[in-house]
């Protein structure tokens, strides 16, 4: 999605299940619903329980996105920020799925609650903790 706007009246403003999925935003204005889910990558009711997990790549150029990020531990999430940011937390309960963010082009991501992931790749004085903690492969790197 080029511009415009997207609303959230409930739930997740995105979720992927059963599927592999990319999401494409540039300079979208997003209204998140009163939960405050961004995005939820997990198992759902549709597949075979334990191999219907989603697998999804979020791309955000000048983007501004807000909000908690889930993944459970069947699927895969990948986060490119370029000339954008985020603010919010990723698998705030614990580890979880595989889940890779990458901060390019002065992108930055202020925490708002302890965050798990897998990998990341860019600088992390482009990380902001704000008192809570950035975990990567299960190591507290901030």
């Amino acid at each position: 999605m080029n511009g415009g706007n997207m609303t959230s009246n409930s739930g997740a403003i995105f979720y992927c299940t059963n599927t592999a999925s990319t999401i494409n935003l540039n300079n979208v204005d997003l209204t998140l619903s009163d939960e405050g889910s961004l995005l939820i990558v997990s198992a759902g009711r549709w597949g075979k329980d334990g191999s219907n997990g989603g697998d999804c790549t979020l791309n955000a150029t000048n983007q501004a996105l807000e909000g908690y990020i889930t993944v459970d531990e069947i699927s895969s999430l990948e986060i490119n920020l370029s000339n954008s940011t985020y603010e919010g937390a990723i698998n705030e309960a614990g580890d979880a799925g595989s889940v890779t963010v990458n901060l390019k082009g002065g992108s930055t991501w202020t925490l708002t609650g302890d965050s798990y992931i897998s990998e990341f790749d860019g600088d992390l004085d482009g990380v902001t903790a704000n008192g809570n903690h950035l975990y990567v492969g299960g190591k507290q790197v901030l």
